[in-house]
């Protein structure tokens, strides 16, 4: 798996309404495509690529269903794409890519942004596991996921107390 880096390679968490378009996502689930929509509402131009056969397996269905609508027409999406490699040519970053016929597309883009998924940090956890002597992680901590999953994993872990 590559690591975003370079000049306008960003983590769609970092994302801002100032990023140069066209605009490449690397990532089509729940959050790509949300930051994706952002994008087009904020007048850019978005390409978003998932390996996957389906975008926003994530979402809920409701969800995928408004999603949907405010993608359609102003977003391209490519599933089954395969993202080899974030390069730079010139100023410009390249992404490098397999699509499901098999062959290599090159997307040339002003801005990427990186939707693939997060792990939790484990270095503040254990910060708070020393200063506490019960510490309930939740959330992100735990697995990253949706603000509901953190809600419901906050109530039962109150009601332990």
């Amino acid at each position: 798996m590559f690591l975003p880096h370079g000049t306008n390679v960003f983590l769609a968490e970092a994302i801002k309404k100032a990023v140069d378009t066209p605009v490449a996502c690397i990532g089509g689930g729940l959050v790509g495509c949300e930051t994706a929509v952002h994008l087009a509402d904020a007048g850019r131009e978005v390409i978003v690529m998932e390996i996957a056969k389906d975008w926003a397996v994530d979402a809920p269905r409701f969800h995928k269903d408004a999603l949907r609508k405010a993608l359609r027409g102003r977003v391209e999406i490519l599933t089954v794409t395969n993202v080899k490699e974030i390069s730079h040519e010139g100023p410009r970053p390249v992404v490098r890519a397999e699509g499901a016929d098999g062959r290599e597309m090159v997307i040339a883009a002003d801005s990427v942004f990186v939707a693939t998924g997060l792990r939790p940090g484990e270095t503040l956890v254990d910060e708070f596991r020393r200063a506490a002597p019960v510490v309930f992680v939740i959330g992100d901590a735990s697995t990253p996921g949706q603000v509901t999953q953190a809600v419901e994993q906050a109530h039962y872990a109150a009601a332990d107390i």
